[in-house]
């Protein structure tokens, strides 16, 4: 069998290796020196690859190819670090989503080594991570500077989506709108944000977040955004408010500027569950806008007009 391997032309070696899952591409990748060659020089692409942060210095990897869900041991970080560099060594390997997780151990020291050396190491070997969506789940984690330095390692190229749990400083989203990753980004998901400045929040189609207060010029502001720049349906914005909006004054300032303010649920449970809902069309398409408004909540998505009318 190792004859015929080693004989086996190179172009039906490379579609057996592109067959292979990721263990044992491993597996292969230690028999020699050509089969490691071969190995790295074809990319890998993951359905998802989860780093989980233990104790003592720990963590373990976890990826899904297909229906695998099986449940790794814990290692040494520095062991999951040298898997990770192993997976993105070829530029051309990409997983589709990307999970940081340890939610107990966000005021864990060790918490913040791991992503030092992990960004460090990303670095010094001069990748790029690709993954469509970085997934950040770290629970109160306070670092917004090694956070930031962790999406700059992400490339900018296929980085569509970051969600995170945690909350962060209105400095911490400062830097983070300065980056390239997130000028590509189309949808964005975080904890409770500090004085939200809207115009960080025009280039993405799927927003949520929360915030103590949001102003119905900013309310007003990200409508217009969403009619101009045509978004497609299944676009939504979703601000959870931690101090109670004024309803009525959001309103009155809809109604000066020109809009018809009617309220038009979509259904009795919303009628019951939002103070009002207003609703905005897209000239020339078969789309619509709902805003929804109540004290704790506004909700706006983008639906086809003709199923809500």
């Amino acid at each position: 069998m190792e004859s015929f391997w080693q004989y086996l032309p190179e172009i039906f070696r490379i579609l057996v290796i592109q067959k292979l899952d990721f263990k044992s591409r491993c597996c292969l990748r230690k028999c020699s020196k050509s089969d490691r060659n071969f190995v790295d020089a074809i990319p890998v692409f993951l359905e998802s690859l989860t780093v989980k942060l233990g104790f003592n210095n720990t963590a373990r990897l976890k990826f899904k190819e297909a229906d695998d869900s099986e449940n790794p041991k814990f290692h040494p970080s520095s062991q999951i670090i040298e898997d990770i560099i192993l997976i993105f060594k070829n530029q051309k390997s990409k997983a589709q989503t990307l999970k940081i997780e340890g939610f107990f151990r966000n005021h864990d020291p060790l918490t913040r080594i791991f992503l030092e050396e992990l960004i460090a190491e990303i670095q010094e070997n001069g990748l790029k991570l690709n993954t469509t969506h970085l997934i950040f789940w770290i629970g109160s984690f306070n670092n917004d500077e090694i956070f930031v330095e962790l999406v700059k390692i992400m490339n900018p190229n296929t980085l569509e989506k970051i969600s995170v749990c945690h909350g962060t400083s209105r400095k911490g989203m400062e830097i983070l709108v300065e980056t390239e990753q997130w000028r590509s980004l189309k949808k964005f998901s975080f904890g409770e944000i500090e004085n939200v400045d809207v115009n960080w929040l025009l280039n993405l189609e799927r927003i949520r977040f929360s915030v103590g207060k949001f102003l119905a010029e900013d309310i007003w502001i990200l409508v217009q955004n969403f009619l101009n720049k045509n978004y497609p349906i299944q676009s939504y914005v979703d601000i959870y408010l931690t101090e109670n909006a004024d309803v009525n004054n959001m309103l009155m300032f809809l109604e000066e500027q020109n809009v018809i303010v009617k309220n038009e649920p979509i259904s009795e449970r919303d009628a019951n569950t939002y103070i009002h809902t207003q609703r905005f069309t897209f000239p020339n398409e078969d789309k619509i806008l709902l805003l929804k408004m109540n004290h704790w909540k506004i909700y706006g998505f983008v639906g086809r007009s003709s199923r809500y009318n």
